[in-house]
């Protein structure tokens, strides 16, 4: 059941995220650059994954699956970079 729900969440996350693209408006996370349209559907997802029971363990095991869909909100960061920013945030969220 949880593996169902997050794949259903990163692509409703990542899916949605690519077709609005906006490199125009870019803010700086981990040395990296993230859209301001990235850094919400992260925020969107992780609340989602929260709400629906996923754990944050299992956010960052399934991460390198779907990274390539996240790629484009995240052009110059690294996985390890999107990870670090979940670890940061989730508790904020």
């Amino acid at each position: 059941m949880e593996n169902q729900n997050m794949d259903e969440i990163f692509k409703a996350m990542f899916g949605a995220a690519e077709a609005e693209l906006d490199l125009d408006q870019l803010d700086d996370v981990s040395g990296g650059v993230i859209t301001q349209k990235g850094e919400k559907m992260l925020r969107d997802g992780l609340k989602l994954a929260k709400v629906t029971g996923v754990s944050k363990k299992k956010v960052l095991e399934l991460l390198p699956e779907y990274y390539n869909m996240l790629h484009s909100q995240f052009p110059n960061t690294t996985l390890k970079e999107v990870e670090t920013w979940i670890n940061k945030n989730w508790d904020k969220i």
